[in-house]
């Protein structure tokens, strides 16, 4: 019984002596990797979509800010830095493009109003 104690642990000092275990370090690595991959590439292809978007954006096209307010392009700045979006008749706001969330369509599609797309 001793002797096949002394076995295992002389067999087990042997394996510790051959050094450390190459997948100790490359788990950690890959786990990192991965969580990267689910949690931040999402959301960088969406920030190029939307920023595709708001570089596309014409007169007339209806759209939806990140406040809920919806209306229509009334005019873009030359740096499509700012936009005036009418809500009503006699309603216009000046607003950042950045706060514009999405692109419904125009006006002249006949989309109706309530076909809101997130």
């Amino acid at each position: 019984m001793l002797d096949s104690i002394h076995n295992f642990l002389i067999i087990a000092a042997d394996e510790a002596d051959s050094g450390p275990n190459l997948l100790l370090y490359i788990m950690p690595a890959f786990l990192i990797f991965m969580l990267w991959q689910f949690m931040y590439s999402p959301r960088k292809r969406e920030e190029k979509k939307r920023a595709e978007r708001i570089n596309t954006l014409k007169k007339n096209d209806r759209i939806v800010t990140i406040g809920g307010i919806t209306g229509t392009v009334a005019s873009i700045s030359e740096d499509h830095q700012f936009v005036t979006i009418k809500v009503e008749d006699n309603t216009r706001i000046k607003m950042l493009a950045s706060s514009i969330q999405n692109v419904v369509g125009d006006e002249t599609s006949g989309e109706p109003a309530d076909a809101i797309k997130t």
